[in-house]
């Protein structure tokens, strides 16, 4: 997925509330375990960083409290979070 799709793929997702505006309480980077990323929804695998993004209390509603994504797709979701409209986690 090129970046001008990645910025559009993750500015859909905040406009539909499909994913929580930034910036949460708390944030890890480590080894990609294989997971499904949150904002563009391919596997972070091999030799990606995989970021957790952790929501302290209800902010963001009663099913998300955390995302799980790529290194890019985080630099992209932290600076789509900055214009998104709504309320932020």
């Amino acid at each position: 997925m090129d970046e001008r799709d990645l910025n559009s793929r993750i500015r859909s997702h905040l406009a539909q509330g499909l994913i929580p505006s930034g910036p949460g309480s708390k944030t890890y980077a480590g080894a990609a375990e294989g997971v499904i990323c949150d904002c563009c929804g391919t596997p972070i695998l091999g030799a990606d960083v995989q970021y957790e993004v952790d929501f302290a209390g209800d902010s963001c509603g009663p099913r998300i409290s955390s995302l799980v994504m790529h290194r890019a797709c985080h630099v992209v979701w932290v600076k789509e979070s900055r214009t998104a409209p709504g309320p932020r986690a």
